[in-house]
């Protein structure tokens, strides 16, 4: 009576609810390929279960190079959702984004006069401003791209340096954790 381990392949895998039923009461409930054994307080599924003496041992820690080259996939990954939360991440829109930045600075550098750029005039129309007011909205919104595009480079590259340099795996992934934490508060106003 009490909890029982389901055990596969010389591992834990399933973890029974507390039970009035014996051990071969809970068994005469599932497949006979199904092995159920006693539970031991502090095992975790996923363990190794040692069948000459009925213990428990959780597995062995991964490789620290396997931990590291996990810790920077992770950050690279967050550092791309934390950009995707600002920008459009649809293919070809970043260059539509730069076209936008670079025919603004140069139509408020001629002073707003002259020609006025197809990408200008289309932001104009779109959004019912003045070819000006749409060229002062598009730098504006360009710096705070940029601004905030720094802010996860910063935090991104930080963070793989550090684990680069980390001899452990428990500062890895504490590593990891805090770049990922930071990562994941940057959103749009």
């Amino acid at each position: 009576m009490g909890r029982y381990a389901r055990i596969e392949s010389g591992k834990l895998r399933e973890i029974s609810p507390d039970t009035d039923e014996t051990l071969d009461q809970w068994r005469a409930r599932f497949h006979p390929s199904n092995l159920w054994v006693p539970y031991i307080d502090g095992a975790n599924e996923g363990d190794t279960y040692n069948e000459g003496d009925g213990t428990f041992a959780p597995p062995p820690p991964p490789p620290i190079e396997n931990v590291r080259v996990d810790a920077l996939r992770e950050i690279d990954f967050a550092a791309g959702q934390a950009r995707a939360r600002f920008i459009t991440s649809e293919p070809g829109q970043e260059s539509v984004y730069q076209l936008k930045r670079e025919a603004a600075h140069v139509y408020r550098d001629a002073g707003y006069s002259g020609e006025v750029p197809a990408i200008i005039q289309s932001e104009a129309n779109a959004q019912g401003l003045t070819p000006r007011a749409a060229t002062d909205f598009i730098i504006a919104t360009a710096e705070a791209w940029i601004a905030v595009a720094v802010q996860i480079e910063e935090i991104r590259q930080t963070g793989k340096v550090a684990v680069r340099a980390a001899t452990e795996s428990e500062t890895i992934e504490r590593l990891r954790g805090d770049a990922l934490a930071a990562l994941e508060v940057i959103r749009p106003a």
